[in-house]
């Protein structure tokens, strides 16, 4: 019935390398980019709220008694805003260093891989479960399997969308 089996084995195999294949890449992922990418999260909110209160402060300041001190307010919010937005630039820059992209390129070649095997005709069923049991996202879950949402398969390119999403909760910092 299930030609594209080969053997209950290989397929659990393919299953739990892709488990934590992408669980590595995800723990990775966020190990790398918690070392090569500062955070600067709360800096950049209490600059945000100095710069506020500055505007305000000019803005109240802006009569012709006390417009130097509104003048150098504003100034100083300008020259705040440029601070915070080398902060920005300096992170987005680190953001693209190598090592942070790294994971992403290695879980695209795991991803195209897996589709190489579904594709080809290899293992393109992970497991098989009661089709009630996934009675919502059958359909969606035997994609490129060769079989219908009635048949209770897990397909093995929604299997690889499963793990990254549920392995990145996982080990997201902020669960932490």
């Amino acid at each position: 019935m299930f030609d594209s089996l080969k053997s209950p084995h290989d397929v659990a195999i393919v299953a739990i390398a892709v488990l934590l294949g992408s669980f590595l890449l995800n723990l990775f992922e966020r190990f790398a980019f918690e070392w090569k990418v500062p955070d600067t999260r709360g800096i950049e909110m209490d600059l945000t709220r100095s710069i506020e209160d500055l505007k305000k402060e000019a803005a109240k300041l802006m009569t012709p008694e006390t417009f130097a001190a509104s003048a150098k307010a504003e100034r100083k919010a300008i020259a705040l805003e440029k601070e915070l937005d080398t902060m920005r630039r300096n992170r987005a820059i680190a953001g693209m260093h190598y090592m942070v992209r790294l994971p992403r390129t290695m879980r695209m070649v795991l991803f195209v891989g897996a589709m190489f095997v579904a594709l080809t005709g290899h293992t393109k069923v992970v497991c098989f479960m009661d089709p009630s049991t996934l009675w919502p996202l059958g359909r969606w879950l035997s994609l490129l399997s060769g079989h219908g949402a009635s048949d209770g398969v897990i397909g093995l390119i929604p299997w690889c969308i499963l793990c990254h999403r549920v392995t990145k909760s996982l080990v997201s910092s902020e669960n932490k």
